[in-house]
């Protein structure tokens, strides 16, 4: 069964395809980035992935590129792609919040508009996993847009789960806490340092934690589970 994973090329993305490749078996992978293409050379072996570009934020490129060219409809969309930029509410330019929200929000948005016909006609259930973060839960100095935009994931997701519940369809948000992979790249070394003294477990997470939760979400054991934030911080919001 097919996956589609979008935010493929981030730094997060790279190596979560790995992690997922080798622990779920069931299921080929067609992982969408936009503009830093994976390296395959990690990926060698494998054999059950294609790389596929494209900007989810213009949704007929995402009907032409990614829909009207994949072979398979997917049992499951992983909505993995976004982007952060840092400014305090009263600063942020408007046009900055204006393209985070459609990488964040509208991209995700436009990937299940496009899939969610087929997945519903095909009769088999399937999976909806949207990534968020612990940030639209504990706030953060200079984040507010950002956490505004997931804060909006979020309640996208629950009101997918009501509609697709009767095609059992589950939908479902994983809020990320600070991971070792990714957006914590952009973070200064000693605030980041901070992140961790503040976090209880005092470390960032780990991609092969998130990969562990996105095949329980992928699993046969977790149908009865929809609508729901799962959150992996390391005890960083305790909700």
């Amino acid at each position: 069964m097919n996956v589609i994973l979008t935010g493929a090329g981030g730094g997060l993305g790279q190596p979560l395809i790995k992690e997922l490749l080798s622990i779920c078996d069931r299921f080929y992978f067609t992982c969408v980035y936009r503009d830093r293409r994976p390296s395959e050379a990690p990926l060698e072996g494998y054999g059950r992935y294609a790389l596929k570009r494209c900007d989810l934020t213009d949704p007929k490129q995402v009907v032409s590129a990614l829909r009207d060219n994949t072979e398979e409809i997917p049992y499951a969309i992983i909505n993995l792609a976004g982007q952060s930029f840092g400014a305090m509410s009263w600063k942020a330019d408007s046009t900055d919040v204006g393209n985070l929200f459609e990488s964040n929000v509208q991209s995700a948005m436009n990937v299940c508009k496009a899939f969610i016909p087929g997945m519903r006609n095909r009769g088999i259930g399937g999976r909806i996993i949207n990534v968020s973060s612990v940030v639209a839960h504990i706030g953060s100095a200079g984040a507010s847009a950002y956490a505004a935009t997931k804060g909006a994931l979020e309640a996208y997701t629950r009101t997918l789960a009501l509609e697709l519940a009767p095609a059992n369809i589950t939908a479902n948000c994983i809020a990320l806490g600070y991971m070792e992979a990714g957006m914590i790249d952009q973070v200064p070394e000693a605030y980041a340092g901070e992140i961790k003294s503040r976090t209880p477990m005092k470390r960032f997470g780990k991609v092969d934690e998130l990969a562990a939760l996105i095949s329980y979400l992928l699993s046969r054991e977790s149908e009865f589970m929809t609508g729901q934030t799962l959150h992996l911080n390391g005890g960083l919001y305790l909700g």
